[in-house]
């Protein structure tokens, strides 16, 4: 091997190393230190942080972590998890926030509230609200009934510049799915305001 061939080996080894190097760090290490800087937020907040456990270095499949206490008096339930491969690259994920309406209605309906609007969209009279979250449900006339003013005004500031929020209410037991884990602390307040919020919505 000439030392010119020499060089180049010696280049592209080191390059690839970095690489991998800043790969493992925006994937695994930066994911893992946000997520182990939830504690003191959630101590706080008066909220157990369950962190993720780790699969192991070749298995494919979901780290999940956990929030779980009251939120103004209100139970709640929120998991990150993030989907990764047996590179420990995550891939996507969701969060997922479960509680249960103050005043429970016998009633079963889901809403998707997009970001943007969107044709076919249900409006909802708000045209700030409208504007910039659409709406789709199996079942208008009671997610309208829900979505009074203070639950928009958390849906706004979580969606109007983020991901889809999927919402499933049947008897009060409420599921709310964000498109993408959460472990920044804002997006996470907005998402303890939103569970309060939909606590206290009531369809009559």
């Amino acid at each position: 091997m000439s030392s010119n061939e020499m060089m180049q080996y010696l280049f592209f080894t080191v390059v690839g190393a970095l690489a991998l190097t800043a790969l493992w760090y925006i994937f695994i290490k930066a994911p893992q230190a946000r997520s182990r800087q939830l504690e003191p937020w959630a101590r706080k907040r008066g909220l157990t942080f369950h962190p993720p456990v780790s699969l192991g270095s070749h298995t494919t499949g979901l780290e999940t972590s956990t929030l779980q206490g009251m939120v103004q008096g209100i139970p709640v339930t929120l998991r990150s998890s993030r989907l990764v491969n047996s590179r420990r690259a995550g891939i996507n994920g969701t969060a997922e926030l479960m509680l249960r309406a103050i005043a429970p209605s016998p009633v079963s309906f889901s809403v998707t509230l997009a970001p943007g609007s969107a044709r076919g969209a249900i409006p909802t009279g708000d045209p700030a609200f409208d504007a910039n979250v659409s709406i789709q449900s199996d079942n208008p006339r009671a997610a309208l009934a829900w979505l009074n003013p203070q639950l928009r005004a958390a849906v706004y500031a979580l969606v109007a510049n983020g991901e889809p929020l999927v919402c499933a209410y049947a008897g009060g037991e409420t599921t709310l799915r964000f498109g993408a884990p959460v472990f920044e602390e804002t997006q996470l307040d907005r998402l303890l305001a939103l569970a309060v919020a939909a606590a206290y919505a009531r369809l009559g």
